[in-house]
């Protein structure tokens, strides 16, 4: 099994020498990376030198745009703010290829209480496709830039059609299946959301995977061994059910690794504390 497919996730509030050190040695053994910040404590010139991430390949490095500062609901719906948002989104896209990231990552909307009004999904879909006209526009193709939409509250086929309709008018769009969101807000199985994941890789979808836990309640993002070995905090983990994290879960999860530990379009990162990868490497390896 070549658990070596799978990367680490750096929040900037970890940013120091140890934590760019493990992102160094992450992208020397040809696993991705991925950078987050918030809309108050965001990435700056000097940390991009610090990092100094150019030497490295810009497709293995991805970077999450927190929904406090873009989301795609409330730019469709909010009409007095919608150049400011824009703007807003350019202006992160920007720093993420000044940090040589290739990969952007968005969410639909900001929470579970501003989901979408899909009872005219033809007009929502059609918002989302001039959003990326105007994003693939302002960034041109010579940029290699692949924009990722990550699933959160809706079901697959929400993100089956929008997928591979913002494909099939020839944007360079990928997937995000976060583990944990499917935990907590989704009634599809683990099982369904990774046939549709293989479903987008036959239609050529760059994939890119969040493996984390959490208690079923929050998204925590705790790491499985930390979730396995702690029944109190974690009553669910065990169950025999998809839907909840029991053992089922870690083989789903390590098959669709090794199916696709060296494809080019499918990457894989640990979305915990960047310092106990370690111990979720062995756990998964176990």
């Amino acid at each position: 099994m070549k658990i070596c497919s799978i990367g680490c996730k750096l929040h900037k509030e970890d940013l120091n020498k140890k934590s760019i050190s493990i992102l160094k040695k992450t992208l020397k053994s040809k696993k991705p990376i991925e950078l987050a910040c918030s809309k108050h404590n965001q990435f700056t010139t000097k940390d991009i030198k610090k990092m100094s991430l150019f030497s490295f390949d810009s497709s293995k490095i991805f970077y999450h745009i927190d929904y406090d500062i873009f989301d795609i609901n409330t730019y469709i719906n909010d009409f007095n703010n919608k150049t400011i948002l824009l703007d807003s989104l350019i202006e992160e896209i920007e720093m993420a290829i000044m940090l040589n990231s290739g990969n952007i990552i968005l969410h639909l909307e900001k929470n579970v209480h501003e989901k979408i009004d899909l009872t005219d999904f033809e007009f929502f879909l059609n918002k989302v496709i001039m959003l990326f006209k105007t994003l693939y526009s302002t960034f041109p193709p010579s940029k290699d830039l692949v924009i990722y939409i990550e699933n959160t509250y809706y079901s697959k086929e929400l993100y089956d059609k929008l997928i591979l309709t913002l494909k099939e008018h020839g944007y360079n769009v990928g997937f995000t299946l976060d583990i944990g969101n499917i935990k907590i807000w989704t009634n599809n199985s683990l099982y369904e959301w990774l046939e549709l994941s293989k479903k987008f890789v036959l239609k050529n979808v760059p994939l890119h995977f969040h493996i984390h836990s959490n208690n079923g309640v929050e998204d925590r993002h705790i790491p499985f061994h930390e979730a396995f070995n702690n029944e109190a905090d974690f009553i669910d983990i065990r169950q025999n059910s998809d839907n909840h994290y029991s053992s089922n879960t870690v083989f789903y999860i390590k098959n669709i690794i090794e199916e696709y530990s060296n494809h080019k379009k499918v990457s894989f990162i640990f979305e915990i504390d960047i310092f106990k990868v370690n111990k979720e490497e062995v756990f998964f390896c176990s």
